[in-house]
């Protein structure tokens, strides 16, 4: 057998650990006739002697069994979850939609584009009951020039909320309107 083989036996043997008969004679065999090998048992005998001598230097702590009792509860003590937690979850959740629908319009446009200067979010229309609700930082985007709306059901705390959300031609939302 190869040294790169017999390592973790070598090693096991220096340290101690017993090994089956025939792996203990294939070891003896090749320690002999191995240099580098026999140098590895010494290194490894020498180090394991070493550690054993520090391991019986030490001095363990006692435990105190109550305390480490008790810090385990701790941590293993069911948390109360707060409504708000529930609330920032169906919010983060209603983000996540919207931006998934935002990565999914891609740069693919549904409106034709126009020519010409256009505000940076469309202007909402007359009709204050169809009326789009401009998110905030929508202005900061870049020119709107053309863009597609996708209706969606939002979760809420009564059910599910259907919503129009207008995303630009850069695939980012820029409005929304609540459908009745």
């Amino acid at each position: 057998m190869s040294c790169r083989q017999l390592t973790p036996n070598v090693i096991d043997f220096a340290r101690g650990i017993a090994l089956d008969r025939s792996r203990e004679a294939a070891v003896l065999e090749h320690i002999r006739s191995c240099v580098p090998c026999a140098a590895l048992v010494e290194r490894e005998r020498a180090m394991s002697a070493m550690l054993r001598r520090v391991a019986d230097e030490e001095r363990v702590p006692e435990q105190n069994d109550v305390r480490l009792g008790r810090l385990l509860a701790i941590f293993d003590a069911p948390r109360p979850r707060a409504g708000r937690v529930k609330i920032a979850l169906e919010w983060s959740l209603a983000a996540s939609v919207l931006i998934v629908a935002g990565l999914a319009v891609g740069w693919k446009g549904g409106m034709p584009a126009t020519h010409g200067h256009l505000a940076a979010t469309p202007a909402p229309p007359a009709n204050a009951e169809s009326a789009f609700v401009v998110l905030p930082g929508a202005s900061a985007l870049p020119r709107f020039e053309s863009g597609q709306v996708i209706r969606m059901e939002l979760p809420s705390a009564d059910g599910a909320i259907q919503a129009d959300v207008l995303f630009g031609q850069d695939g980012l939302a820029r409005a929304v309107r609540f459908v009745q």
